[in-house]
């Protein structure tokens, strides 16, 4: 069950946020929230019965872009950070 939460959780905006506390309980680590876990249990059953009801509002985070779209309408912001500084570069369309 796990493994398919983890999967859906990739696709659902703050999924992610919401699986921490079953993995730590699924691994038996000593120190979980019980009211932390009650909290994420409910956020995914509200999440999958909208879902299995047809209601489900989530977006997906990711999307893929054409390369038209990147050349013509995309702002890419890149930054890096070392032991001596940071930078960032930035591209935009017509830049």
């Amino acid at each position: 069950m796990l493994g398919r939460l983890q999967w859906l959780a990739s696709l659902a905006q703050s999924g992610r946020t919401h699986m921490q506390t079953l993995w730590d309980v699924f691994s038996g680590r000593a120190q979980v929230d019980e009211n932390r876990l009650r909290r994420d249990a409910a956020w995914w059953r509200r999440r999958l019965s909208l879902s299995a009801a047809g209601k489900d509002t989530v977006v997906p985070m990711a999307q893929l872009f054409t390369r038209q779209a990147l050349e013509t309408d995309a702002v890419v912001v890149a930054t890096d950070a070392g032991d001596l500084g940071a930078g960032a570069v930035y591209t935009a369309p017509g830049a």
